[in-house]
């Protein structure tokens, strides 16, 4: 089941976040400080989107967005900001992609839809 991040989801995407941080081994830290308090505001604003995956009552997996503003033009474009999810679940993935990209296209004089994935793991057991 795909939905939108409740409040009680940070610590879990947060979690999740953290696995994906260790998988890559990259030096960053979860930023436990700063980190809730910008998926709060995610959560309630009409710009952003935070959208978790979940199977069995667990969540799996999440894609963080948000619409942002071209410069110099009233054009906006919707990005995702993070897009994680645990190994074994690429139907969620998938889900979770969809549903963000349905949201985006609704959103007023959001003309382009990107996804980077840049938090995607290849080959992860």
């Amino acid at each position: 089941m795909i939905r939108q991040g409740r409040l009680e989801d940070i610590p879990r995407i947060f979690e999740i976040g953290q696995w994906y941080l260790d998988q890559i081994q990259d030096g960053y830290k979860i930023d436990w400080k700063n980190g809730p308090k910008d998926l709060r505001y995610l959560m309630s604003s009409k710009q952003g989107r935070v959208l978790v995956a979940e199977v069995d009552g667990k969540v799996v997996g999440t894609l963080i967005g948000q619409v942002v503003k071209q410069a110099f033009v009233d054009v906006r474009y919707a990005t995702d900001l993070a897009f994680v999810v645990e190994p074994g679940h690429p139907v969620q993935a998938v889900m979770l992609a969809r549903h963000f990209i349905h949201w985006a296209r609704k959103q007023p004089n959001v003309k382009e839809v990107t996804l980077q994935i840049s938090t995607g793991l290849a080959n992860v057991d």
